[in-house]
């Protein structure tokens, strides 16, 4: 996504034109163009249930103007994932039951025995006070998926 769209996004979460509160996730779309036309991953349908079950309301745009796009690969593509400071800070569990997430996401996928897969994914901390967000992006593979987790307490300090 270019930094114009994503800007955009950004915008649009901190002038509470989404619903995302406490307990909500939201998607960020992995492109939008200047029609206004959104373009998800396709895996946001599957690891939205996930997220779900695991007690977090999903928050993403739906309409005409959105579609799904599908990557084939040995590589596992996940939306970014945004979130609000006051939840992560109020719920210590958050990362974990977000990673924790990812990595059912990643075991329900079939891969070839001994395959290298990579995974590619975000996670967004939105402060809305402040109208500031920090990103961390993951892109390597499946079991150091673990590792984001310590990135973003290190965040936290």
């Amino acid at each position: 996504m270019n930094d114009s769209n994503y800007t955009n996004i950004n915008s649009r979460i901190f002038s509470n034109e989404y619903d995302i509160r406490n307990k909500s996730i939201f998607f960020i779309p992995r492109e939008t163009d200047a029609k206004g036309n959104i373009v998800y991953l396709q895996s946001i349908h599957s690891f939205s249930k996930i997220l779900k079950r695991n007690g977090f309301e999903c928050v993403y745009e739906k309409g005409e103007n959105v579609s799904y796009l599908e990557q084939h690969s040995i590589d596992v593509f996940l939306p970014t994932i945004a979130i609000l400071l006051d939840f992560y800070l109020e719920n210590n569990d958050v990362i974990n039951l977000i990673i924790e997430s990812v990595k059912t996401y990643i075991s329900s996928v079939s891969f070839p025995k001994d395959e290298k897969v990579n995974v590619r994914f975000g996670i967004e901390i939105v402060d809305k006070k402040n109208n500031t967000a920090t990103k961390i992006n993951y892109d390597g593979p499946k079991e150091g998926v673990d590792e984001v987790r310590k990135c973003i307490k290190e965040l936290k300090k």
